[in-house]
């Protein structure tokens, strides 16, 4: 399988990371599982830590984040490829 991810629009700067160009690697249907299982898992660690941080830059920080764990994740495909 191959998962393209390209930069659609420009992004704002996080972690030093200014957005531009793009990378497509190939997965094997196990290797895929691990990467959708690892970003539902992430997505969900993330969505606690916005809800208890107190520091509104932060939590902007982490919702954008968030969002960017979001538009990795749907360009998974979600067919029913399972670990073997």
């Amino acid at each position: 399988m191959n998962v393209g991810v390209g930069v659609g629009r420009p992004t704002k700067c996080l972690c030093g990371f200014k957005g531009g160009g793009s990378m497509e690697i190939t997965l094997t249907a196990p290797e895929k599982f691990v990467l959708r299982e690892t970003l539902e898992k992430a997505i969900n660690d993330m969505l606690m830590e916005i809800a208890n941080t107190d520091h509104r830059k932060m939590r902007e920080a982490l919702k954008e984040r968030e969002e960017l764990l979001k538009t990795i994740l749907e360009k998974l495909p979600a067919d029913g490829d399972h670990a073997a």
